[in-house]
C-alpha cells in the first residue's frame, strides 16, 4: 500500500519497512495508550519484522510508537496468507508496573511523573520534565501505574504519552496539556475545520440528554455489624443548581471500602483504615470519575482530510481547535482527544474525536 509507511523496531534498532499492508487502523488517544490494528501479507520478511513486544513507527504520527501484543498468522481458504497484528501505543508499558500501597496525589502532572519514577523497576523509559500543574485530590491505591495515570489524567484534565525518538528508539513519559488554537488573533492559531477550507469530509453535531447529569449523588460503603463508621453520601458536580436545571445521577459507591492495604516494609502488606475525612476524599474521587461519563451532551463527529491544518505538524493531541460548519449551524471549539488514521487500498482517511466542547457566538 503506497500511502502507508510503517517501520519495525526490535531491541532498540530499526529493522525494516513492513510490506504488503492491506489495512491499518492507527488510533492514539490523549488520556490512554490507544491502539492499532494491522493486516499485512505473511511474507518471510514480515514474519521476521513482526515479533512479540516489537515496536512499530508510523511517520504520520511522528512522536509516538506502538507495541505489538498480538500476532495471528493465517492461511485463508483461498490460500492467501496474512498476519493480523494488534497492540497499543507504548505508554501501555505501565500496565506492567504496580503502584505499591496508597499514593496521595495533589497535582496531576507531578503525581504521574513521581509515580513513574517510584515504580520503574528497570523499565527503559525516561521521565520527562514539566513546569505545568493541575491540582487534583486523588489517591492511587494498589493497581497498575497505567490505571493510575489514566485516572489522574482524567481528574486533572491532562494527557500523557510515551514520546518516541525514531533515531535512538528511546522513550520518554511526557505530560500533554494541549494548546488552545481557537483564537485567530494569536500565534497559536493554525486554521479551522470546516467546509470552506475543504478539510472536512463529513461532520455531525448531536445533542443527546438521555444520559446527561450535572450532579452526582454517591453513597458509600454501608456499615456491617461491629463497624464504627456511618454510611456517607457525597454530592459532586454543579451542586448549586436547583429546579429543572439540576440533573442528578445516582452513583453506587457501596463497593468503595473503608480499608486498604499498605506496604509493611518487609515484602508484605498490612490492612489500614481510612479516617472519615480520608474516606470522604476517596468516595468523592470515585463519584467525580463516574459523573464525568455523563456530563457531556454534545457530540461532534468529524471526518477530516489531513490537509491544512495537518495533524502532527500544525496541531497535536490535546490541542483545542475551532470547528465551523455553516451548513449545520455549528460554531464551536473543542479538544482533540483521539485520532483514528485509516489506511486501505482505496486511500487514507482520518477521524477525529473531540471533547470539552464550547459553542462559539
Amino acid at each position: 500500500m503506497s500511502n502507508c509507511l510503517l517501520y519495525s523496531y526490535q531491541n532498540g534498532q530499526r529493522t525494516g519497512l513492513i510490506e504488503g499492508i492491506e489495512s491499518l487502523q492507527w488510533m492514539p488517544e490523549w488520556q490512554s495508550a490507544g491502539e492499532f490494528k494491522l493486516v499485512c501479507s505473511c511474507s518471510e520478511k514480515n514474519r521476521s519484522l513482526l515479533t512479540d513486544w516489537g515496536m512499530l513507527y508510523n511517520p504520520d504520527t511522528p512522536n509516538i510508537a506502538a507495541l505489538i501484543t498480538y500476532l495471528d498468522k493465517t492461511i485463508n481458504k483461498d490460500g492467501r496468507t496474512v498476519i493480523e497484528v494488534r497492540g497499543e501505543f507504548t505508554s501501555c508499558r505501565w500496565k506492567g508496573r504496580a503502584v505499591l500501597g496508597d499514593v496521595d496525589v495533589t497535582d496531576a502532572v507531578s503525581g504521574i511523573l513521581s509515580i513513574a519514577d517510584a515504580n520503574k523497576r528497570g523499565l527503559e523509559v525516561t521521565t520527562g520534565q514539566s513546569s505545568e500543574s493541575s491540582p487534583v485530590d486523588y489517591t492511587a491505591s494498589w493497581g497498575t501505574c497505567y490505571e493510575a495515570f489514566c485516572d489522574i489524567a482524567e481528574a486533572g484534565d491532562i494527557g500523557f504519552q510515551h514520546t518516541f525518538n525514531p533515531v535512538t528508539a528511546k522513550e520518554t513519559l511526557d505530560i500533554l496539556t494541549g494548546t488552545d488554537r481557537s483564537d485567530q488573533t494569536t500565534d497559536d492559531y493554525v486554521g479551522y475545520f470546516g467546509t470552506p477550507p475543504q478539510n472536512v469530509a463529513s461532520a455531525s453535531s448531536i445533542l443527546d440528554y438521555s444520559d446527561y447529569g450535572n450532579v452526582g449523588v454517591c453513597n458509600g460503603e454501608a456499615p456491617s455489624e461491629g463497624d464504627t463508621f456511618t454510611q456517607q453520601v457525597v454530592y459532586v458536580g454543579q451542586t448549586s443548581l436547583a429546579g429543572n436545571d439540576r440533573h442528578e445521577i445516582y452513583i453506587d459507591g457501596s463497593g468503595v471500602s473503608h480499608t486498604y492495604q499498605v506496604d509493611d516494609g518487609q515484602g508484605g502488606t498490612t490492612q489500614a483504615t481510612y479516617t472519615d475525612a480520608e474516606y470522604t476524599v476517596v468516595l468523592t474521587n470515585y463519584a467525580w470519575a463516574a459523573l464525568l461519563k455523563h456530563t457531556n451532551a454534545l457530540t461532534i463527529k468529524l471526518e477530516a482530510r489531513n490537509t491544512v491544518p495537518i495533524y502532527g505538524t500544525d496541531y497535536e493531541m490535546g490541542d483545542t481547535m475551532p470547528i465551523i460548519i455553516k451548513e449545520i449551524g455549528l460554531r464551536a471549539k473543542a479538544m482533540v482527544t483521539a485520532v483514528k488514521l485509516i489506511y486501505e487500498e482505496s486511500g487514507k482517511s482520518m477521524e477525529l474525536t473531540f471533547s470539552k466542547f464550547e459553542l462559539l457566538d
